[in-house]
């Protein structure tokens, strides 16, 4: 009949339950979430007809089914995290990030905010966290990233309407400088390549350093994307120990896909490699591993970056130069290339930068002498009786 109210249904576990209240009029529908802490959870959504609760409680339920997190006034910050990384991060960034973002969470976030409510959570409890950790000896820079995980992972929480705003977005980032790199100067970058000439290990550096590789890009490189003819290098792919496997991912940007021209000291660097390297496999026999790898250990398996450290501070020590990290080769295959007038454009397209200013800014290091060349050249204001001779 037309004036017969719609009867309650009852749903099993797991369902949605769709009502119209009797005392306003309401439609009311339900969503069980089972059993927690000896607590029965319910989430309660409203609507003006049966047609907005049913869209609502459809998407209540395919969230459930997908294990992504239903707010209640209970839901902890440390379920959402859990949930963030396994649905939102896990699928979307590189094997490294989610690393990085799940040790922060585990180690950090979990343990100080992790039992906060969701909805409750302040400004204030982020910085009390926040000078706690300063207190365990943590750096600025490690403080700023755990804000910067919490903040992006709040973000999404946002998206998903789980918290009506960011409150980590709100918390003023702390301040800390920024790691500058160091660079050979010419003289250092000949010194070190004379010391690595006759290593194994030489033509990796040697390409590194004139390449302004990553150490990633020079351990992922495979003789495939090597054009002897062409004299060209084709960097498509960075290696990552994922779980104790060599993993291939793409690189960091579409501009990190690049090719890029080889001088040709460098071509017969490598080509002489190549035949040292076959050398190496003919030894090895059948313990040789193959994976196209251009740089290896002497069986042919990908190189470690501990070990890569370790030996590359030894060739610095040996030829008493600077103790600057395997990355500045980087630093140094741009400042060395910005020194010879260089276009900025041209070092960019070479190291595979997104933008410019992260090649002029971070990559880029005046030597002494360049500098001296330059100031050299403002002699004239003095006047001739006062110019050196």
């Amino acid at each position: 009949m037309a004036d017969e109210k719609p009867k309650r249904t009852r749903r099993g576990h797991g369902d949605g339950g769709i009502y119209q209240r009797k005392s306003d009029g309401r439609w009311v529908g339900a969503v069980d979430l089972g059993w927690e802490d000896g607590k029965r959870k319910r989430k309660v959504v409203y609507g003006k007809d049966r047609a907005d609760v049913s869209r609502q409680v459809t998407k209540l339920l395919h969230d459930q089914q997908q294990g992504l997190p239903i707010q209640t006034r209970e839901m902890r910050l440390g379920d959402f995290l859990d949930a963030w990384l396994k649905e939102s991060v896990a699928p979307t960034v590189r094997p490294r990030t989610y690393d990085s973002y799940k040790s922060t969470v585990e180690k950090h976030l979990k343990p100080a905010l992790g039992s906060i409510v969701l909805m409750k959570l302040t400004q204030q409890h982020i910085l009390k966290m926040m000078s706690a950790k300063r207190e365990e000896g943590l750096s600025e820079r490690t403080v700023a990233y755990l804000r910067v995980v919490l903040r992006v992972a709040l973000h999404e929480a946002m998206r998903q309407d789980l918290v009506h705003r960011n409150v980590a977005a709100l918390v003023r980032p702390p301040k800390f400088e920024l790691f500058e790199g160091q660079a050979f100067t010419a003289k250092e970058a000949e010194r070190f390549l004379a010391q690595v000439a006759d290593d194994r290990l030489g033509p990796m550096y040697t390409t590194t350093l004139v390449l302004g590789l990553r150490q990633a890009e020079a351990f992922g490189l495979r003789w495939e994307n090597i054009d002897f003819k062409a004299g060209t290098l084709t960097v498509r792919h960075q290696l990552r120990m994922v779980g104790g496997t060599p993993t291939w991912v793409e690189p960091k940007s579409k501009r990190s896909r690049r090719t890029v021209t080889m001088p040709a000291p460098l071509i017969e660097t490598l080509k002489a490699h190549q035949k040292a390297q076959q050398a190496e496999r003919e030894e090895a026999g059948a313990r040789w591993k193959d994976y196209d790898l251009v740089f290896t250990t002497p069986i042919g398996t990908p190189l470690d970056g501990s070990n890569v450290r370790k030996h590359f501070a030894a060739q610095l020590e040996a030829a008493k130069l600077p103790a600057i990290r395997f990355h500045d080769l980087r630093h140094t295959a741009a400042s060395l290339l910005a020194a010879r007038g260089v276009p900025q454009r041209t070092v960019m397209e070479i190291l595979g930068h997104t933008q410019a200013a992260t090649t002029a800014n971070v990559y880029t290091h005046v030597a002494p002498e360049t500098m001296r060349d330059a100031t050299d050249r403002l002699a004239d204001l003095f006047g001739p009786n006062n110019r050196s001779s």
